[in-house]
C-alpha cells in the first residue's frame, strides 16, 4: 500500500487549508517512511507547527529523485503527488526543520536489512542525498538494525559507530538518562521528555515486543556519538530460564543478590553528525511506553497538551487529573499522557511481531 486513505485526508487538509497548494505553512516536516506493516505506531500530529505524513518505499526512491534534479539545479519534471511536492518544497526551504523516520515495521525484516541489497544502496543514497542539508534521520528497533548490520565504509564514506548486537529483548524494560542531555538534543521528542521532568534523573520503563534489537557504540568512534540515555530489561537472563527459581530454592540469596548487581546498561538513544544532518538512533519505542516512574511538571504536562491537542485536550485532562486521589492511578495517569505526546497515540498500544 502506498499510504492510508486517514493520512492522505490530513495532508490534503493541511495543504489546503494554507490556501497555497504547494507552499509549505509549518515550521517542521516530518515524514515517517514504511510500506507495510508497522511495528512503531508513533506519529507527529498535524498542528499549526508541524506537518506529519507517511510515505512508502517507492515514494521514497521517486521522492530521491526528486531531491537530487533539485541539489543538481536541474529542472525536473512537474511533480503531481502533492504529498511529495510539499515535501520537496519543505525540503528546498532551509528555514524548515525536516525530520525523516525510517519507522520499524516489517520492510525492515527483522532488523537484517531492508529486503533486497538494491534497497539498501538506495537507502544509503537517500540519507547521504539529504544530509547535504540539515536534517535528522531517525532510525529505530528493526530499522536500526538493517540500516547498521549493512552500513559499509565504501557507501557511508566512514565506519558504522553502531553494531547491531545478535541478542534481541523482549518485554519489561527500564529506560534512564538526565533531563539536561534530554534537553540538549536535536530530536523535538527526545527535548520534549527533558523538558517534562522535574528532576535531573529521569527514568521510564517500556513494554519492549518480542525481538527488540540491542546495539552498542563501536569504541573507535565513541568520542563521535553522543549517548543521551541507557537501559536493561528488568526481566533478567535468569529469571527467563528458570535459574531464579534454582536459587530462590536453593537459598542462595547471595549468589542471587550478586547476579541481580551484574546489570548491564545497554545505550537506548544516542545521535551523531553525518554530513550536513544528525542520525538519531533509539531501540525503543514511545508507543510502548508504559510508565514514567521519575518526577512530571504538570504545568510543563499542560503546556505541552494545548500547543500539541489543544485547549480542549488540556481541559480535558486537568478534568481527569482532578478526579484522581489515588496516588498510582494519578501516576498512571500522568504516564499516559506523557505516552500520548511522546508517540502521538490515544492509548497504549503493544507492539506485535508479524
Amino acid at each position: 500500500m502506498e499510504f492510508t486513505d486517514t493520512i492522505k485526508e490530513v495532508n490534503n487538509v493541511v495543504i489546503e487549508s494554507s490556501g497555497l497548494k504547494n507552499e509549505p505553512v509549518s515550521n517542521t516536516c516530518v515524514v515517517g517512511i514504511a510500506s507495510s506493516t508497522l511495528y512503531d505506531t508513533s506519529i507527529f500530529p498535524n498542528n499549526a507547527n508541524t506537518f506529519y505524513t507517511q510515505i512508502s518505499y517507492k515514494n521514497l526512491n521517486g521522492l530521491s529523485d526528486h531531491l537530487q534534479n533539485l541539489i543538481n539545479g536541474n529542472e525536473t519534471d512537474a511533480i503531481t503527488d502533492l504529498n511529495l511536492l510539499y515535501i520537496v518544497n519543505c525540503f528546498k526551504d532551509p528555514n524548515i526543520k525536516m525530520i525523516f523516520r525510517f519507522l520499524c515495521s516489517s520492510d525492515c525484516h527483522g532488523g537484517e536489512s531492508f529486503g533486497t541489497f538494491e534497497q539498501n544502496l538506495k537507502i544509503y543514497k537517500f540519507v547521504k542525498l539529504v544530509t547535504t542539508r540539515d536534517v535528522i534521520i531517525e532510525f529505530s528497533d528493526h530499522s536500526m538494525g538493517a540500516f547498521f548490520k549493512n552500513w559499509t565504509r565504501d557507501e557511508m564514506g566512514i565506519d558504522s559507530p553502531i553494531e547491531i548486537l545478535p541478542n534481541t529483548h523482549n518485554g519489561p524494560y527500564k529506560m534512564i538518562g538526565s533531563k539536561d542531555i534530554f534537553m540538549n538534543s536535536i530530536h523535538p521528542t527526545l527535548k520534549q521528555i527533558g523538558d517534562l521532568s522535574s528532576s535531573n534523573e529521569i527514568c521510564i520503563t517500556f513494554e519492549n515486543a518480542g525481538g527488540t534489537r540491542i546495539y552498542r557504540i563501536n569504541e573507535d568512534n565513541i568520542s563521535n556519538v553522543k549517548l543521551i540515555s541507557r537501559g536493561h530489561q528488568l526481566e533478567s537472563i535468569y529469571t527467563k530460564f528458570g535459574i531464579r527459581q534454582v536459587l530462590e530454592e536453593t537459598g542462595n540469596e547471595e549468589q542471587e543478590e550478586q547476579e541481580e548487581q551484574e546489570i548491564i546498561y545497554e545505550p537506548v538513544h544516542c545521535e551523531f553528525n553525518y554530513g550536513s544532518g544528525m542520525i538519531v538512533v533509539s531501540a525503543t519505542h514511545w508507543c510502548n511506553l508504559q510508565s514514567v516512574e521519575s518526577d512530571v511538571d504538570i504545568n510543563t504536562l499542560r503546556r505541552y497538551y494545548t500547543d500539541t491537542l489543544g485547549a480542549q485536550a488540556t481541559q480535558d485532562l486537568d478534568d481527569e487529573m482532578a478526579g484522581i486521589s489515588d496516588p498510582i492511578e494519578l501516576k498512571r495517569a500522568v504516564s499516559n499522557s506523557v505516552r500520548q505526546l511522546s508517540s502521538g497515540g490515544e492509548h497504549p498500544r503493544k507492539l506485535k511481531r508479524y
